[in-house]
């Protein structure tokens, strides 16, 4: 059974956010509820008034029974990683020059140098030369990079954006924007 979530980040990925920070946010907010396990929340009161759903008539499960297994809506909040990493399928699309749209042709070959040092790497356009570090090409809400991360899990790819307060609440407790993009992965077999 495959799960998926809305997952949140620093536009810079270099940027580090402790957990105590995302989650004093987060509660003020009302984003997250009470604790169910290490780095994982129940939604809280007002997720719905952070989160967009988009369509005519989303299901979202906010809350967790035991027999309908983990595809409810909650949230983790992962301890800062030590380097950005990128996270996404390196099967998806290629991400595409920020200034043409044109997709990277050698991908996922600039991944390795970016990893090895983000600030300094460069892509550099195939079509019309333009270079910028990766994590600025267009990932199309596909992946993201990053050291911190808010992922709010039973969401679907494209069935819901945060709100411009959730990304703005965001951006003052890190002191810059954040990103978004959705994914994938298998259910763990017990809850959270």
């Amino acid at each position: 059974m495959q799960d998926y979530a809305l997952i949140l980040h620093p536009a810079d990925p270099l940027a580090c956010v402790a957990v105590a920070e995302r989650e004093a946010v987060l509660q003020a907010m009302g984003v997250v509820g009470a604790q169910l396990a290490a780095d994982w929340y129940a939604a809280g009161p007002h997720l719905l008034d952070h989160v967009t759903f988009l369509g005519c008539s989303p299901v979202v499960r906010l809350a967790v029974t035991c027999d309908e297994g983990p595809g409810f809506c909650r949230l983790r909040l992962p301890p800062p990683l030590p380097h950005p990493i990128w996270r996404g399928s390196l099967e998806g699309s290629a991400p595409r020059c920020p200034r043409c749209r044109t997709p990277e042709a050698t991908w996922p070959l600039p991944l390795a140098a970016w990893e090895s040092d983000p600030a300094a790497s460069q892509c550099t356009c195939s079509s019309c030369g333009y270079g910028a570090p990766l994590h600025r090409w267009r990932l199309r809400e596909a992946a993201g990079f990053g050291r911190s991360f808010v992922e709010l899990w039973g969401i679907h790819p494209g069935e819901a954006v945060p709100g411009e307060a959730f990304l703005d609440a965001l951006a003052q407790c890190s002191g810059g924007s954040w990103c978004w993009f959705y994914a994938g992965a298998p259910s763990p077999t017990s809850l959270p």
